[in-house]
């Protein structure tokens, strides 16, 4: 057992690599520039308009984020691409990889770029002799620059660009010449030939990586907070719930599902599968909205003094777990009802199929020809059979409860995984998606842990140790 818990966790680690990659990969894909979302700032005009010292303060910020590095280990791109690129800004990346296509003079096209760049810091200069007119003209020219996919509309509004600086009169302003040699030494030829780019262990990916074994999951881009602690506090919430949930759930369905296959179409099996088909059809938010509306309204006459519509009140951490149970208890049942009904009503139809299934099998038979009680046959040799196809659920529902529910937490307005995944999709807090993608992935890979070591503990046909430690010790 221990050498296979072994081999699991071992295990672990590239499955957690890849789902790392995966989540790290769309949030960088994600659209959203992440610098502009800790500023509060909506888009990069605004920066323009606020003054070169913002400016200088997302360049600043960009580079202690580590974004001006590359993404991953390596990259594959066209010949005709810069491997400078990665020093850019998103959008002035991408222009770069699109003006780099047309014209397959990538490192050219970064030069052109960076003297764009420098004019550009050059006008947001509070030394800098011109107009404030002048220079929100030449930034807008600038931007309208930069933003342009056709290269050869591009050298146009350079050109205009040279007659607006010669205007100026300004000698600390001079033309941009480069784009000529660029626009005659124009060749799509390169951009159809492959090239590799080594950037070794200096990149975002792998910064990234050694921050989240550590444990740093980042900082969120809404209250720049930690992700870790934001994490912990909403299990704080969702926890108790889905584990009474858990327990309350398998606790009940496993007797109902054994006593309705004991008595097969009798008056219990009928009455409660009716009852749990009843069940089933109803959608738990259905019907915590209409708990909400009846019980949670003064106005009703159903209302109940008892049951707080907005949620959990806020739990004195200081205070003992006795001293904060009734607070608990006087706000846990109605969304650990509406959490455990559903699931009540599956898992027991899946326990009533599969003790169906084990009475038809051989060894029931042998054990009523041995003249076994009946007590003895169900709970002894017919259940834990009948168990393997439950503790395959559990696995499964283990990460599910612990993730929280989504719908049950915002109606019943719980601060828990749930309502945290929601607002932070919502907000496009990509820190804190991660950081819950990448928790609910070892959640996940711990249930089918614990799935495997129980099956081992119900079947014993199921060897988990090698087949050299079986052949040794037989």
């Amino acid at each position: 057992m221990f050498y296979y818990c072994l081999k699991r966790i071992l295990i672990f680690v590239p499955t957690l690599f890849v789902i790392g990659l995966f989540t790290f990969f769309l949030s960088v894909n994600a659209p959203g520039d992440p610098v502009l979302r800790m500023m509060n700032v909506l888009s990069e005009g605004e920066l323009v308009n606020e003054g070169g010292y913002s400016q200088r303060l997302y360049l600043e910020k960009r580079k202690s984020l580590g974004l001006d590095l590359p993404l991953f280990y390596f990259s594959i791109s066209s010949m005709a691409a810069s491997s400078k690129g990665i020093y850019l800004k998103r959008e002035e990346g991408q222009i770069l990889n699109r003006w780099s296509i047309q014209t397959g003079q990538g490192d050219s096209l970064f030069s052109f770029l960076k003297e764009i760049n420098a004019l550009e810091a050059k006008s947001l200069d509070e030394d800098f002799k011109v107009q404030k007119a002048q220079s929100l003209l030449l930034l807008d020219q600038l931007k309208s620059l930069k933003t342009e996919n056709d290269w050869f509309k591009a050298c146009e509004k350079v050109d205009h660009l040279n007659v607006f600086l010669a205007k100026l009169n300004n000698p600390e302003l001079k033309p941009i010449e480069s784009h000529h040699w660029i626009l005659s030494n124009s060749s799509k030829f390169w951009a159809y030939l492959p090239k590799v780019n080594v950037y070794a262990f200096d990149n975002q990916f792998h910064y990234w990586l050694k921050r989240t074994i550590r444990g740093d999951l980042g900082i969120s881009y809404i209250d720049k907070k930690a992700v870790g602690p934001k994490i912990l506090r909403a299990l704080e919430w969702s926890l108790p719930l889905s584990v009474s949930a858990i327990l309350i759930t398998f606790l009940l369905s496993i007797p109902i599902g054994v006593y309705s296959a004991v008595y097969r179409a009798k008056w219990f099996d009928k009455s409660i599968s009716t009852f749990l088909f009843l069940l089933y059809s109803i959608p738990s938010f259905w019907l915590a909205s209409l708990i909400m509306v009846f019980l949670g309204d003064p106005d009703s006459y159903l209302y109940a003094e008892w049951f707080e519509p907005l949620g959990f009140k806020q739990i004195n951490p200081g205070n003992s777990f006795l001293q904060n149970l009734p607070i608990l208890l006087k706000h846990i049942w109605i969304p650990l009802f509406c959490l455990t009904y559903f699931n009540l009503a599956f898992v027991s139809r899946q326990m009533r199929s599969s003790m169906l299934e084990v009475f038809q099998e051989d060894f029931i038979r042998t054990a009523r020809a041995k003249g076994l009680s009946r007590h003895v046959i169900i709970w002894k040799h017919a259940l834990k059979n009948a168990l393997l196809p439950i503790v395959t659920m559990l696995g499964s529902v283990l990460p599910v409860a612990i993730g929280g529910s989504i719908v049950l937490e915002i109606i019943f307005s719980i601060p828990g995984m749930g309502w945290l995944t929601v607002e932070a999709l919502y907000a496009r807090d990509y820190p804190v998606i991660m950081g819950v993608v990448m928790f609910s992935g070892l959640m996940t890979l711990i249930g089918y842990l614990m799935s495997d070591i129980l099956y081992a503990n119900l079947d014993p046909r199921i060897r988990l140790s090698s087949p050299n430690l079986n052949a040794g010790n037989a």
